[in-house]
């Protein structure tokens, strides 16, 4: 992504952030998959799916219901969801990089995708509103204009020196969050020298927070920016 953002940036390229809606039901299911009948839900005599917002789980737990969309918790949702959106985009002339998978290329644009997210790049925006255009009759998307943030990342942009800056204050803040640190905290030019080992005498932590989610956080911000 960070060339590709480059590059359009260097050849003064237009661009369009565009929003799947709903993207893994929009693709359909090939292997067959059941599911319990979801709490609210109930089958009537005439076969048909009715919601009742007072029907407890216990009360349709005895129904099972076959699944003929892709759904958000499947296994094999996401890779579903990415070959659908693939077979339509190889239909409007684009070839998949064949360094990786993500960025999709045509004569005239770019587009890269990340999940249901997408980034497109064109010489002249009437290119990308063709083309969104054309898949908005195949796909539900929603045009979310020029590229200035993607998957939490700030895109900035200067057209006389042709340099780009991504920053994740975002992210930075909501990691400080969720330690309790955003309002006080102590901060350093450099980053550690040695290997921070644990304090048995120190003081017990008195913050509660979730180890897991910060690990993920920061893993995420070291990667990308």
């Amino acid at each position: 992504m960070r060339l590709v953002l480059l590059l359009s940036n260097i050849m003064n390229l237009k661009s369009r952030q565009v929003d799947y809606n709903q993207a893994f039901p929009q693709a359909p299911l090939d292997d067959p998959v059941f599911m319990r009948m979801p709490q609210g839900w109930f089958v009537a005599p005439d076969g048909k799916l009715h919601q009742h917002p007072d029907l407890k789980y216990h009360d349709t737990m005895h129904y099972i219901i076959k699944l003929r969309k892709n759904l958000y918790g499947c296994k094999q949702a996401a890779r579903n969801w990415f070959k659908y959106l693939s077979a339509g985009l190889l239909s409007h002339g684009f070839t998949p990089s064949k360094l990786d998978p993500c960025p999709f290329l045509r004569h005239d644009c770019i587009m890269v995708i990340y999940m249901d997210d997408c980034l497109i790049f064109a010489k002249e925006d009437f290119t990308i509103d063709a083309l969104l255009s054309a898949l908005s009759q195949t796909y539900k998307l929603e045009d979310q204009g020029t590229v200035n943030d993607y998957l939490g990342i700030r895109i900035s942009k200067d057209s006389t020196s042709k340099t780009i800056s991504m920053i994740q204050t975002g992210l930075i803040d909501s990691i400080l969050d969720d330690l309790n640190l955003l309002s006080s905290y102590k901060t350093n030019d450099t980053p550690a020298l040695g290997i921070l080992h644990p304090d048995p005498n120190g003081a017990p932590r008195q913050e509660s927070w979730n180890f897991r989610s910060v690990i993920g956080k920061l893993n995420f911000l070291a990667q990308q920016t």
